[in-house]
């Protein structure tokens, strides 16, 4: 709950009863009700919170205000590994300069004095703390004054390291803390070797909805590299010590753009991120581009909803990767920053707030909107609204509130018939099957569209809830027997489901499910010509040859190298095959067990056939799914299974009425 009490007044909030409202509250009002004023109200501290009590305007620690022109990802420019070591010896220089010339470790030495100590302990008065039992017992001669050294010195360092650090910024304040946690020293104890050291990482802080990847990825590359050259020395017989890629990532966590390219991609954007070269310390620009066209694209250069989205997609990361500091208000407010977006983004930008800023990080937000679309999926408690020349606010329930917003509209009933909406089992799926039509819609002659609805949703560790083809079933039963002609459902054909009126099965009577048509030995084998030149013979390819003299292989070429993969998965020949059809007209045999095997066993025999595919994988399933939807067909469509143009083409070629 946040409580909001009238303080002072502002523009056309003149006053306002004290309320009380759940941690997420979305406004909504016709316009010139006030809506906008009462957040800048609340911004500037003239109306005043419980949880940020303290605000005044232009303090951005405690309460955020954002609209969706303001809401936008920050080019923080070249970064470079010399502004790491820079940042470092200014931390060391702020550090010893507060150590030496304050006083504030006099009261320590005194206790030192006193124990008779030698001046080595005098000038760094934290090694004391630094020492054992035993060894400080050897130093004073008597175990007996331990105890009691230790009960008059701890004090005296503790108050020392909150001076220090109360002197400096929050970057530096977490960057001495990362250092003394991993040399395992007091601050009072950190030497120079300890804070200038490399090997220490500095991740830096982050907006929740900007980004300072830039950093992120230097100090990632850094310390990845130094790793590497390290292992090198070690392997020509020089003394290095390093980390396996296991132990690296357990320490450092996985390669942050990776990272950020997977919360992106799940938010539905069209975009990745660039990683800085791996092999040098050469400087690095975050760049955004369009995996659609490849062409780059400047965060300045999104459009106004791309923005939102981005800021949000950004903020759903920041959730799950905590090496960087997040700079986190205790409110949040949010004026229509939804009125870039079309309207079936307004779930994303839900979620994200009910489950990421509030679920996660704690803060309360309010929103407002003039999006029917917003209220209509937002939770029914956290609706309000604003009457003009009506003060405060009124709690209301969707259905009044959507009135508010349609006042004026007639009331017309439109069956869009162009754009197809296909429910599938699961949030995984939606996105497999989009990626799919992407790419064979330009082989496609059709009027319309097709848009793929999850009936489960996604949790934050990335597993799909909710989910099924009952589930798929159910609801478009519902939708259609409600009068909706536009939606229809997609299944895996799993051996037993049957295509009606308005559900279509995937490869039908042929290919267990999606992983059986998208892993087809033939996607497979060239999955490893492309990727793994230094594997190829593990199928049969001998030769050198280019990714593009592969895709002139004919029927006679390919069939080997198709047979080898099958064999390797399966551990014996075929002792029966089937035809798989390809959209460029190819048509192959291959082992009937590809078909049949339950789909989600059979990345896992995949990936136990041929382990370096797990470099891709990295032990998460889908990523092998993703690879040869986004990569390999991406670069050769003509290679995907029939099965998918002529599920795609069916759905469109559906008739509207059943």
């Amino acid at each position: 709950m946040i409580t909001l009490t009238f303080h002072q007044s502002h523009l056309s909030i003149v006053r306002f009863p004290q309320t009380s409202l759940p941690d997420f509250t979305l406004i909504t009002g016709p316009n010139g009700a006030g809506k906008s004023h009462l957040l800048q109200a609340i911004y500037q501290g003239l109306i005043k919170t419980d949880v940020a009590p303290e605000q005044n305007a232009g303090d951005l620690s405690r309460i955020r205000l954002f609209d969706w022109s303001t809401m936008i990802p920050q080019d923080t420019g070249f970064f470079s590994s010399e502004n790491i070591r820079q940042e470092r010896q200014n931390l060391y220089s702020q550090y010893t300069n507060l150590k030496l010339n304050h006083g504030w470790l006099e009261p320590a030495r005194n206790i030192i004095r006193d124990y008779g100590l030698s001046d080595e302990y005098l000038s760094e008065p934290g090694r004391v703390a630094s020492l054992s039992d035993i060894d400080l017992a050897s130093l004073l001669g008597d175990i007996e004054k331990v105890a009691a050294l230790r009960q008059g010195l701890i004090p005296q360092l503790n108050q020392f390291e909150h001076n220090v650090l109360s002197n400096l910024s929050v970057d530096m304040r977490e960057q001495l803390r990362a250092v003394s946690a991993s040399t395992k020293r007091p601050i009072s104890a950190l030497l120079e070797r300890d804070i200038l050291s490399p090997a220490i990482p500095t991740w830096g802080q982050n907006d929740l909805f900007q980004q300072n990847f830039a950093k992120l990825f230097v100090a990632y590359r850094d310390l990845l590299l130094a790793n590497n050259l390290a292992e090198y020395r070690a392997s020509k017989g020089n003394e290095a010590t390093f980390l396996t890629e296991q132990e690296f990532i357990e320490k450092h966590g996985p390669a942050p753009w990776d990272f950020v390219n997977e919360f992106v991609r799940d938010a539905g954007l069209d975009f990745s991120i660039n990683s800085p070269v791996l092999d040098e310390y050469t400087q690095f620009q975050p760049m955004l581009t369009k995996r659609s066209t490849g062409v780059p694209v400047a965060f300045s250069a999104l459009s106004s909803g791309e923005k939102v989205l981005m800021s949000f997609a950004f903020c759903v990361y920041y959730s799950n990767d905590r090496r960087q500091l997040s700079v986190q208000p205790k409110v949040l407010l949010l004026d229509e920053i939804d009125a870039p977006l079309h309207p079936s983004m307004s779930k994303n930008v839900i979620d994200t707030i009910t489950k990421t800023l509030i679920g996660t990080f704690g803060i309360k937000v309010i929103a407002t909107t003039h999006s029917p679309s917003t209220v209509a999926l937002a939770p029914e408690e956290s609706i309000f609204t604003m009457i003009p020349g009506q003060s405060g606010l009124h709690k209301s329930s969707k259905a009044s509130a959507l009135n508010i917003l349609t006042v004026g509209v007639p009331t017309i009933s439109i069956s869009y018939d162009g754009r197809r909406q296909v429910f599938v089992e699961s949030p995984t799926d939606a996105q497999v099957y989009d990626s799919l039509y992407k790419l064979i819609k330009p082989k496609i002659v059709s009027d319309r569209s097709l848009e793929f609805v999850a009936t489960g949703t996604r949790t934050s560790g990335g597993g799909d809830v909710n989910t099924g083809c009952d589930n798929v079933k159910r609801i478009v039963e519902d939708l259609s027997s409600a009068g909706n002609i536009s939606v229809f459902g997609l299944l895996d054909w799993d051996g037993k489901n049957r295509p009606t009126d308005r559900i279509s099965v995937l490869a039908f009577g042929s290919r267990n499910g999606i992983e059986n048509v998208v892993f087809d030995p033939l996607l497979i084998a060239i999955t490893i010509c492309r990727g793994f030149p230094a594997e190829r013979h593990q199928i049969g390819a001998t030769g050198e040859f280019s990714y593009f003299e592969l895709a002139t292989y004919t029927k006679e070429q390919f069939l080997p190298l198709v047979t080898t993969v099958c064999e390797k998965i399966f551990l014996s020949a075929a002792s029966e095959t089937i035809v798989s059809k390809y959209v460029n007209g190819l048509e192959l045999e291959i082992d009937a067990r590809c078909a049949t095997t339950d789909d989600h066993e059979l990345e896992g025999m995949i990936l136990r056939a041929f382990p370096f595919l797990n470099s891709i994988s990295k032990n998460q399933a889908g990523k092998l799914l993703d690879h040869v939807i986004n990569l390999v067909l991406a670069d050769g469509v003509g290679f995907m299974p029939m099965e998918v143009m002529d599920v795609m083409v069916e759905l469109l070629e559906r008739p509207a009425h059943s």
